[in-house]
């Protein structure tokens, strides 16, 4: 058992509690470009008939359910950090308060309290990659809900505009804006739709497959211990 790469191990782990990759930054797809619709240039042709252009991240950006969605997946992402920056933090200070105490114990207790040390610092980096995974699986499922929630207000627009085909704002450099059906879907989105209720999706540790609405996680298998030498 090598003390001071637990340590350093330990002391990595509360460092990547911020779940880098997970839904802080990146709660909702971003905008197009550099932020926005695409360009109008100044003097802009006129609308093509039968062309419309739509964004579905500007639509979440926009819409009141998907601002309400942005806020409820900052709650959920907040309450993952604030735990596991609680429990890294814990074995953080374990794994510190061992190596200071290391000289003063017999080999078997220290063998005994590394090994333990090691166990629970392989739970956390586990309890970490299945946090990722819910917050991701979590994401894809309330912006999928919104995405089903848009789909017939999409249609609708589409019909009322008259629109022979709708192109995705990301491929269109610059536009008329007569052409951007967006706000037209706001609104009806709007009108639809202003929130929803979603948790935290969990997973099976072993699996990282979601588990059905209401049932509890299985805790992960502790690993075996280490045989002691003699």
């Amino acid at each position: 058992m090598n003390v001071k790469s637990l340590l350093a191990q330990g002391v990595s782990l509360v460092a990547a509690v911020s779940l880098a990759g997970a839904a802080t930054a990146q709660t909702l797809p971003s905008q197009t470009g550099a932020g926005g619709a695409p360009v109008t240039p100044p003097s802009a042709g006129p609308a093509l008939t039968g062309v419309c252009v739509f964004s579905f991240p500007r639509l979440l950006a926009g819409s009141q359910v998907g601002r309400a969605v942005q806020t409820r997946l900052g709650q959920i992402q907040a309450q993952v950090v604030a735990e596991l920056n609680a429990e890294g933090t814990a074995l953080n200070n374990d794994i510190r308060t061992f190596e200071t105490q290391r000289a003063t114990l017999t080999a078997a207790v220290q063998e005994q309290r590394g090994n333990a040390l090691q166990a629970r610092a392989t739970a956390f980096q586990r309890k970490q990659a299945q946090r990722q995974r819910e917050m991701e699986l979590t994401q894809q499922s309330a912006v999928g809900r919104v995405g089903q929630e848009v789909n017939p207000v999409l249609t609708a627009t589409f019909n009322a505009r008259m629109c022979s085909i709708v192109l995705d704002d990301n491929a269109v450099m610059a536009m008329n804006p007569a052409m951007d059906i967006t706000p037209a879907v706001i609104t009806g989105l709007d009108a639809r739709i202003q929130t929803f209720s979603f948790d935290r999706v969990n997973v099976n540790p072993q699996t990282g497959q979601p588990l059905a609405p209401g049932a509890a996680p299985t805790a992960p298998a502790a690993p075996a211990a280490p045989a002691t030498r003699r």
